[in-house]
């Protein structure tokens, strides 16, 4: 339950510290005295977005508090979940900057704004009578009866179901598309494919030395004609072996009296050496070298279907080539692995298809059980707030498509007054009927739901007297099982509070500030002698307020 509330320079209040009690608290004050302006601070620490207009005074933070008391709601787990520090008191707190900024604290702990409105909805609804539309919405519909039918996390799951069953379809149409523009391509991409592949050991050919092999080939003939001509040159007769003989043969004969003549003498003995390799070498060559028209065509091909491939497929070298070899080989794969991924999906859709039926069901059948009991629960709140001819019909009808609540759609249907048809709720009931019809609703949700807090914002507006008195007993009757906090014109409905808070504006110069203060019992008798005569309070007005609160 909301213990305490505190605000300080936020609109027109400076500070304000308000104590709340058990049971049913009632707030009231004169058209604009400043209730939405106490509403609207405690919608902004329960997680509301922040305006720096809000500030009173622009060159100070406002500082909103709640504490709550939470030791019987068993949201450890949350707090755990959400590296907050646990208290049975609790307070949330919301800063708003001068710059603009704002920050939440649950427990002194910073935290989101999105923790701080997931915690409050455990903690307390705030309805105000520009929520009563919702109840024509069939989100509302659905969550009431779902909240009735003990369902809700049935539902959860099969929204999540329906999620991912959505993200299936998608994914599964975007396979079928891709796998119809790979259809197109394929051939294409196997003969290109196949082409590359005929080339064998692509991947490994550098085109330089084929083309040099090419060479050699083609002049063969002319190369073992001048290795022969040059092996004559070195072992002919007479040939360069046979003239280094002479030669180290002459200069042998002077070095012992020649000083150079050692020196030459191994110079000789070195170039011979040298001609001997050579020698060798250009016998092996020789023996290496012999045409072969078959390979000089072999090669001569595979140079010209290289360069064919290349100027065809615009690739500058054979490493573009060959990645373009292998992009097709990628594709090639996806498309045969598509036909595959297309199945898995398809039978993942048939089988989420199938879950959702039967979730879908069960949700509808929960759904019809407990209409039943909702149509005369309402019916009795209303027969107790002067609508005792009030007829409900709360119709669950299937359809052939998937929406968030299952395989169906919900009508409310009512009528307030006899010989009226029913018909659906947005077109069959007026200002009051409304408030009282959102009265009973929010009943007959209080019971099932643990909400220790509920707040009432004027729902009580276009009603007066016996009915204005039947509400206010349905909200005491409610606050036996949770805190009620109604804020309202009514002497009939402020009379029944068990703690009555008045909000008063007031002006002293240029400055007017909001203030809210509780009500002691002559207060207290005086606030409703004036809401029923005005600002004048006769002596019939103290009667009829005594009259009220006892």
């Amino acid at each position: 339950m909301l213990k305490h509330l505190f605000i300080k320079n936020y609109t027109l209040i400076d500070e304000l510290n308000l104590d709340f009690a058990q049971g049913f608290t009632t707030i009231t004050g004169e058209t604009g005295a400043g209730k939405s302006i106490l509403l609207g601070g405690l919608k902004l620490v329960l997680g509301e977005r922040a305006d720096l207009k809000a500030l009173k005074n622009s060159e100070e933070k406002c500082v909103i508090e709640a504490e709550f008391d939470i030791s019987n709601l068993g949201l450890q787990s949350f707090f755990l979940e959400n590296d907050l520090d646990y208290e049975p008191l609790s307070i949330l707190r919301r800063d708003i900057l001068p710059s603009g900024k704002t920050r939440a604290f649950v427990n002194d702990v910073p935290t989101t704004l999105s923790v701080i409105s997931e915690l409050s909805n455990h903690l307390i609804d705030v309805h105000s009578q520009f929520d009563s539309a919702s109840i024509i919405t069939a989100e509302f519909q659905f969550d009431w009866l779902d909240t009735l039918a003990n369902q809700l996390k049935l539902r959860e799951e099969y929204q999540t179901l329906l999620s991912e069953f959505h993200q299936t379809e998608i994914k599964l149409k975007e396979f079928i598309l891709q796998q119809e523009t790979w259809e197109k391509e394929r051939e294409l991409n196997e003969f290109i494919f196949t082409e590359l592949d005929s080339i064998a050991g692509l991947e490994n050919i550098v085109l330089e030395d084929l083309e040099a092999e090419l060479n050699r080939l083609e002049n063969a003939e002319q190369i073992i004609q001048n290795l022969s001509q040059m092996d004559v040159l070195i072992s002919g007769e007479p040939g360069i072996e046979q003239l280094l003989n002479e030669l180290f043969m002459k200069i042998k004969e002077v070095s012992t009296y020649f000083k150079l003549g050692q020196e030459i003498q191994s110079r000789i003995e070195n170039v011979k050496i040298e001609i001997n390799e050579l020698s060798r070498d250009i016998s092996h060559s020789a023996d290496d070298i012999e045409p072969n028209p078959e390979l000089q065509q072999e090669i001569k091909e595979k140079i010209n279907k290289v360069n064919a491939l290349l100027q065809k497929h615009k690739k500058n070298d054979i490493a573009e080539l060959v990645d373009y070899k292998n992009e097709l080989s990628e594709k090639l794969l996806q498309a045969a692995e598509s036909n595959e991924n297309i199945q898995r999906l398809d039978n993942k859709r048939v089988e989420l298809l199938q879950q959702l039926e039967n979730l879908s069901e069960i949700l509808i059948e929960g759904r019809k059980k407990v209409i039943p009991n909702v149509e005369n629960e309402i019916l009795e709140s209303l027969k107790k707030m002067g609508m005792d001819k009030s007829r409900i019909s709360i119709q669950i009808e299937r359809i052939s498509h998937f929406n968030q609540y299952g395989k169906n759609q919900i009508q409310f249907l009512f009528s307030a007054n006899p010989g009226l048809e029913l018909t659906p709720i947005e077109k069959s009931v007026s200002g009051g009927e409304r408030s009282r019809l959102v009265l009973a609703i929010k009943k007959s949700l209080s019971r099932y739901r643990s909400l220790p807090t509920l707040i009432l914002d004027e729902v009580d507006t276009g009603v007066s007297g016996k009915i204005a008195g039947q509400m206010g007993q349905m909200m005491k009757e409610m606050s036996q099982d949770l805190q009620v906090i109604a804020i309202t014109h009514l002497p009939q409905v402020a009379a029944l509070g068990e703690q009555h808070l008045k909000v008063e504006k007031k002006i002293s110069g240029e400055k007017t500030t909001t203030n809210v203060s509780k009500l002691s019992d002559n207060e207290r008798l005086n606030e409703i002698a004036q809401m029923i005569s005005g600002d004048e309070i006769s002596e019939a007005a103290l009667n009829q307020a005594r009259e009220l609160i006892s």
